[in-house]
């Protein structure tokens, strides 16, 4: 898959997962071939085997995550991304031909954005009778835009990225967004097995609000022959299943602000 570079979504405090995940890659994925460039701020990292390139553009670590993925995308030849984020750490061995299939179809039309290869339930997908197995996202579903692995068309993806965003108002405001945009939208049907296991469905990947999730790593790490000091970062409570959404009333007002900015700008 020459045509296509892997970019893993990081940044310099993370760089605790980047060997469990490259070391992930090269056990899970046959005949890994693509280039990396992982996008972090200013810290290098490499492992035998594997192609990562780190271009190290950011000294000052207060760089919002738009602009950093904005300015890496930017500096890569491919025309396909394979999007990851640092704690996608792989279980299981990757199915290769779903995953070449997918590129092969972005290949003959252009107007396909992304594949993912995490499902999106949403009764309004449209299966689809072009590319089996995955369905058409519709022009308003929400989570058009995430950060789950997937092929996505470098040109598009960049379109669809403010500098301000976060990782969250790309998914949220950035789906919004998107809706004036004719570009197609896929992703893996309802119930069907995933070509990359990384253990979203056990409790959010390897790390959850910024610790580990032992009963991911802790399996995985042994396996892998990777010594934590799991204490530096400690291990999220597995047993509770609510999310962080407590916000101050400014925070509230600004996440108003932004969804009817996203709405404005998807009539224009």
């Amino acid at each position: 898959m020459k045509d296509c570079t892997m970019v893993v979504s990081s940044c310099d405090k993370y760089d605790d997962t980047w060997e469990a995940l490259f070391k992930s890659i090269k056990k899970y994925w046959a005949n890994f071939d693509m280039p990396i460039v992982l996008n972090t701020e200013s810290k290098k990292f490499n492992m035998e085997g594997l192609d990562i390139k780190c271009y190290s553009l950011f000294k000052n670590k207060n760089v919002p995550w738009g602009k950093r993925l904005k300015e890496h995308l930017k500096r890569i030849d491919t025309e396909f991304i394979f999007f990851m984020l640092d704690d996608f750490f792989l279980v299981e061995p990757v199915d290769t031909k779903v995953i070449e299939d997918c590129l092969k179809w972005m290949k003959e039309d252009e107007n396909i954005a992304v594949f993912s290869f995490h499902r999106v339930d949403d009764k309004n997908n449209i299966p689809s009778d072009k590319y089996p197995n995955f369905d058409k996202r519709p022009q308003d579903g929400m989570y058009r835009l995430n950060c789950q692995a997937a092929i996505w068309r470098k040109d598009k993806l960049i379109k669809y990225i403010k500098d301000s965003y976060n990782p969250w108002d790309f998914e949220i405001y950035g789906s919004i967004r998107s809706r004036k945009f004719k570009d197609e939208f896929y992703a893996i049907r309802e119930g069907l097995k995933e070509p990359l296991n990384y253990c979203m469905y056990s409790h959010g990947t390897g790390i959850c609000r910024g610790k580990w999730v032992k009963s991911v790593v802790e399996p995985l790490f042994k396996e892998l022959d990777i010594k934590m000091d799991f204490s530096k970062r400690g291990f999220t409570d597995e047993n509770d299943d609510t999310v962080l959404t407590h916000q101050t009333f400014f925070q509230k007002i600004r996440s108003r602000i932004k969804y009817y900015i996203a709405i404005i700008e998807s009539k224009f």
